[in-house]
């Protein structure tokens, strides 16, 4: 072999190194960026079934009203396993009544920032917001050094009117 071709080979090695390291970063960042998209899917749809579950008044212990807020967070966690794990997960509720003369003044509540009863998924015909937060820590170093942090925090936001329901009813 001449020494100019072991100088093109030499220079081919380095090329590879240096491409393949790239190249592996950004697959790994793919690989991550993928993966956090699952986590805030299953998030979603977890909320959005948890929401409609609240909505019907449905209950495992209709004979307890606070049992339907267990329920609902058993209920994301029961749609998205085994994506989600329920010591990260934070379900908040906070429902708004709703007068019978009045069906617009919640959603006026909420857009001024009142507050409404915290940690309630309302009666029957309540305005419930829900808020679904999740922390999930970052796969790969790459991302963390990117990001500059260890986690990243997924949330869903939904605001439902409670249907008519019978409170201390289960179906």
């Amino acid at each position: 072999m001449t020494a100019a071709a072991r100088r093109r080979q030499g220079a081919t090695a380095v090329e590879f190194a240096i491409t393949a390291g790239v190249f592996c970063m950004l697959l790994l960042l793919i690989v991550e960026t993928a993966y956090h998209m699952t986590v805030a899917a299953a998030l979603d749809y977890g909320a959005r079934d948890a929401a409609r579950y609240g909505a019907t008044g449905q209950s495992t212990d209709p004979t307890r009203p606070e049992q339907r807020l267990d329920d609902i967070i058993q209920r994301v966690l029961a749609k998205t396993r085994p994506i989600l794990q329920f010591e990260r997960l934070t379900v908040t509720t906070e429902s708004f009544a709703a007068p019978a003369n009045d069906p617009v003044a919640p959603f006026a509540q909420i857009g001024a920032g009142q507050p409404g009863t915290v940690g309630d998924a309302g009666a029957a015909f309540a305005i419930v917001r829900y808020d679904l937060r999740y922390q999930q820590p970052l796969l790969t170093p790459i991302a963390r050094i990117l990001l500059g942090r260890d986690s990243l925090e997924h949330r869903s936001v939904l605001i439902v009117k409670n249907e008519p329901f019978v409170q201390g009813v289960g179906r």
